[in-house]
């Protein structure tokens, strides 16, 4: 199997595999393999390793071809959900983003629509 380095600093997604999986290492240093199938949940990560998770999982994403991602920040006081819509509201390839509806998390999810 040959890895393909994601680029970035301090190893929170730290390589996209060629089967579509990111090995994960959290800041407790616990190896996590995580599928690149459209839905990041993010209560694998800390706080402050949600900015750079979410950027490495939308160019991952974007890699794939995978233009509509789901984010679970879960509901909480919303720490993670403002950081979330904070950098979508400024992303590049972000087309638009809500919360999703019903049954699939409300606003403890937010779905993503992004642009090649």
């Amino acid at each position: 199997m040959e890895d393909v380095p994601l680029s970035i600093q301090n190893e929170v997604l730290s390589k996209l595999v060629n089967n579509g999986r990111a090995l994960v290492i959290n800041k407790q240093d616990q190896p996590i393999e995580y599928p690149i199938d459209g839905t990041l949940d993010l209560h694998l990560f800390a706080p402050e390793e949600t900015k750079e998770a979410v950027e490495e999982y939308i160019r991952a994403c974007l890699e794939k071809n995978i233009t509509t991602i789901r984010i679970v920040h879960g509901k909480g006081i919303g720490v993670k959900r403002e950081i979330v819509h904070s950098l979508l509201k400024n992303h590049p390839n972000v087309v638009s983003f809500r919360h999703e509806g019903g049954s699939g998390g409300g606003w403890g999810a937010t779905v993503v629509d992004l642009k090649p």
